[in-house]
């Protein structure tokens, strides 16, 4: 059984493909051409990609050949919301979770209260979410992910779920590794974002000024502008400026986010597969 879906964002049309259960590669490579041509948001590169890189899936028989010849093809696209996926990658059930509305199932999975990215040289806490265990745990943005009870980290847990984990970290390049314990939950993304939201948002005081600080990961949903209008009004009603970190993240903002700091929202213009302007 496979799942497929379009992803659409204002702009840009992307395709994502999320195989479920899939041996036959080369089936899945033809299918990955089809959505590539009928639904790029660029009519004429997607019949293009497609053309150059038609049977590229023929002579593969392993998943992780798969999952590494498909990313690297689609990135030729240069597009941001275009990207292969499997339930082993860290983004699988974010995207789940974001796109319950139209996929119909949760995202709910087994978290360590943190995002990791992966780099040449190993994977590194790329977000620590408030109120999470590896926030209770000390994990820092940047620390690197050197193991994880005793095997190289994988940022996907099975089965470890309200058991103390033994994390091996490493927070500076040539600085010694030490072991901290952190117990995973069991939570859906979208809710543990939102939690992070309000528990993140805060107040900095810095020579005399109060700077407002918000942490989003995503902004699917319309929880994450009304947390934050509901902030603005009450815990940062006193500071001076505001900080809105997305780094990392996903985005997706709404444009009308932008008017809670400027009534003037600027006008878009969203160009159809066949040049059609709205």
């Amino acid at each position: 059984m496979r799942l497929r879906f379009v992803l659409a964002v204002p702009a840009v049309l992307g395709v994502l493909a999320l195989p479920l259960a899939a041996q036959d590669f080369p089936a899945l490579g033809r299918e990955i051409e089809s959505l590539v041509r009928e639904k790029f948001y660029d009519a004429a590169r997607g019949e293009r990609w497609a053309s150059e890189n038609a049977g590229y899936a023929v002579e593969i028989r392993d998943a992780e050949t798969f999952r590494r010849e498909t990313r690297r093809r689609l990135a030729a696209l240069g597009a941001s919301h275009t990207e292969y996926y499997t339930p082993e990658d860290p983004g699988y059930r974010d995207l789940l979770s974001i796109f319950e509305p139209v996929l119909h199932r949760s995202g709910e999975g087994e978290s360590l209260g943190l995002a990791a990215a992966e780099r040449e040289d190993g994977w590194f806490v790329a977000r620590v979410f408030a109120g999470g265990p590896a926030e209770a745990a000390g994990l820092r943005r940047g620390d690197r992910l050197v193991s994880l009870d005793g095997a190289p980290f994988k940022p996907v847990l099975h089965g470890k779920a309200g058991r103390p984990i033994l994390l091996e970290i490493q927070s500076s390049r040539n600085g010694p590794s030490r072991t901290v314990t952190v117990t995973s939950r069991t939570i859906d993304p979208k809710k543990e974002w939102l939690e992070a939201q309000i528990g993140g948002t805060r107040v900095i005081e810095r020579n005399g000024r109060r700077m407002g600080y918000v942490p989003v990961w995503s902004c699917a949903g319309v929880e994450v502008e009304e947390t934050l209008r509901e902030a603005l009004a009450e815990k940062l009603a006193e500071a001076e400026a505001l900080v809105l970190d997305l780094r990392g993240g996903w985005g997706g903002c709404d444009p009308a986010l932008v008017g809670l700091f400027d009534p003037a929202v600027p006008d878009l213009t969203r160009i159809d597969r066949q040049g059609k302007s709205t």
